[in-house]
């Protein structure tokens, strides 16, 4: 017998309809009130869980890595071989895909950052920095072994994503071309580990 989902917290409603509508009528012009409503909640509950939309914001961010590929452990073995770290590293935190509502919400972020600049501290937060973070740490401790030859680490983990997301996840974000097949990200993946690992390798 199936079991059915257990239905969801005040919070959840409140981050499910900041989802919505944010997506739908933008950051701006948003307001708690309409949250409130869409929520099936009170105003006054909106404000006991968030204390304006900027936590908010931060916890939808917080949401749909929860959900998507930025989910990941807390670190990278440091005695994994670099192709395999690699590879897990882009599966599991950068993803091959990326979601029509993640596209959303970084359109969000780049419409309305200037004007909002919490939108784009609390994306950054939530999704780039963490993933970022723990491959530098990986890369650093290969420069420690004496496995890669990197400056720096950080730089060289931000640029190893780009590798991974950008060929296809730049052009979906900006409407111009159709969603790429699983074999024309796999193929992406496979040739940014080896132009990365061709200029790092000691």
């Amino acid at each position: 017998m199936n079991k059915s989902c257990p239905p969801l917290t005040k919070r959840e409603q409140i981050v499910q309809a900041a989802r919505k509508l944010f997506l739908e009528s933008g950051y701006e012009t948003t307001s708690m009130d309409a949250l409130a409503t869409e929520a099936n909640v009170s105003k006054r509950t909106v404000y006991s869980y968030f204390a304006n939309k900027e936590e908010l914001f931060s916890a939808i961010m917080q949401t749909l890595c929860s959900e998507s590929s930025c989910t990941h452990p807390s670190e990278l073995h440091g005695d994994m071989p670099p192709e395999k770290a690699l590879r897990e590293f882009a599966c599991n935190m950068v993803g091959l895909k990326q979601s029509p509502e993640e596209n959303g919400v970084f359109r969000v972020v780049l419409a309305e950052g200037i004007k909002f600049p919490e939108l784009g501290k609390a994306f950054w937060n939530n999704g780039p920095e963490p993933a970022k973070q723990i491959l530098a740490a990986y890369l650093a401790k290969q420069v420690k072994l004496g496995v890669l030859k990197i400056d720096d680490t950080g730089i060289a983990a931000m640029q190893f994503i780009g590798m991974v997301k950008h060929p296809h996840s730049m052009p979906e974000l900006f409407g111009f071309t159709e969603p790429a097949s699983d074999e024309e990200r796999q193929r992406a993946l496979d040739q940014a580990i080896s132009i990365f690992l061709k200029g790092t390798r000691v």
